[in-house]
């Protein structure tokens, strides 16, 4: 919870969306692994 909001970090977020399987959520997944992909080039 991050000020009384439920919350998932983007790994489990990405295992969430793969399980559902929507079609809708495979463009979000592909942006979520590339942010997680540029992210660890900066860090």
């Amino acid at each position: 919870m991050i000020n009384g909001f439920p919350f998932l970090n983007i790994e489990e977020t990405i295992k969430f969306k793969r399980a559902l399987g929507r079609e809708k959520d495979f463009n979000d997944i592909k942006l979520l692994e590339a942010y997680l992909a540029k992210k660890a080039l900066f860090s």
